[in-house]
């Protein structure tokens, strides 16, 4: 997993008011900087079935009809080319809000600040030739995973970010080893090819505790 898509993937959710939960690190090694990095990754052997189960693919008026059940809608707002409209719980307040606009399609639950929300769903083809209304990103502050993604925009999921188990074994990731006293951000598993099976781990350092990956002399 480069810091490229990392980034890439930052960016994506911190657009839609997501918190991105990513500790990507300050950057790959360069050509002349190859004894550390913040992140290392390996290709699966075999290959890991991607999980059904996860938002991507649902229409993002499917998941509104779901999560609204129950709910107060409240008038929705003309807020420049958007539009929000509010949902309100039986305690008067917010369930949830739906921001519709010209490049994405967007659901905040647990809305608490851009970066307190305990779930997004995301339809970020809106701007595109695609335009299909699908979820194609989804995070998540607490579950299985923190986030997942359609990078393809072809309605199937073909990246997924976990919190790394700190008792994770590194030595596949050899010759790299977390830095001494170093904790472990994320894990990352990738479909680059799309054929439905993640092929690609990643882990990242957390570089905010000041760790990185060592490789051995």
């Amino acid at each position: 997993m480069t810091s490229r898509s990392l980034l890439a993937l930052c960016l994506t959710l911190v657009a839609s008011s997501a918190a991105c939960a990513v500790d990507s690190g300050a950057g790959e090694a360069s050509a002349d900087q190859t004894s550390w990095r913040s992140s290392v990754e390996r290709k699966l052997s075999p290959e890991v079935a991607i999980p059904d189960g996860t938002p991507i693919g649902r229409t993002v008026d499917a998941v509104t009809a779901e999560l609204s059940q129950g709910l107060r809608a409240l008038e929705a707002q003309q807020r420049g080319d958007c539009v929000t409209r509010g949902f309100l719980g039986a305690d008067g307040h917010e369930a949830f809000h739906r921001e519709t606009c010209p490049n994405y399609d967007v659901i905040r639950v647990g809305y608490r600040g851009p970066n307190d929300i305990d779930r997004v769903y995301g339809d970020h083809s809106k701007g595109t030739i695609a335009k299909d209304g699908r979820i194609d990103s989804f995070s998540q502050k607490t579950g299985d995973y923190l986030s997942v993604e359609d990078q393809n925009r072809d309605g199937k999921a073909d990246l997924q970010i976990f919190k790394a188990d700190p008792a994770t074994d590194l030595t596949p990731f050899a010759p790299y080893r977390l830095s001494a006293g170093g904790k472990l951000a994320n894990r990352i598993l990738e479909d680059k090819d799309f054929n439905g099976r993640f092929e690609l781990e990643s882990l990242t350092a957390q570089v905010s505790s000041n760790s990185w990956f060592e490789k051995d002399e």
